[in-house]
């Protein structure tokens, strides 16, 4: 994972960003509304590289944020299809 630990951060961080000015950065990326805690997430995953300030609080690398690209999620028909078929013929069977 990129997580890395410095003890006072401000002092360095002109490329570390926080997680809602990140949410704020992808929003305006691709179009519609990434939260700041899909963004946590994205840390988390290792997607983005994190600055760890205390034990709670998390900066992310702001080169990173700009080049990470976030496919959009589906709408969910395919499993409702496939749902909607099994649901069938377990009606046609009872």
């Amino acid at each position: 994972m990129n997580t890395k630990r410095i003890e006072n951060p401000m002092n360095s961080s002109t490329g570390w960003i926080s997680s809602k000015v990140a949410s704020d950065i992808l929003s305006a990326k691709h179009g519609r509304k990434i939260s700041d805690a899909y963004v946590r997430k994205l840390g988390g995953w290792g997607k983005l590289t994190t600055l760890a300030i205390d034990g709670r609080t998390k900066l992310y690398w702001r080169a990173d944020v700009e080049s990470c690209d976030i496919k959009k999620q589906g709408t969910g028909e395919v499993r409702r299809a496939i749902r909607e078929k099994r649901e069938a013929k377990e009606r046609q069977e009872a």
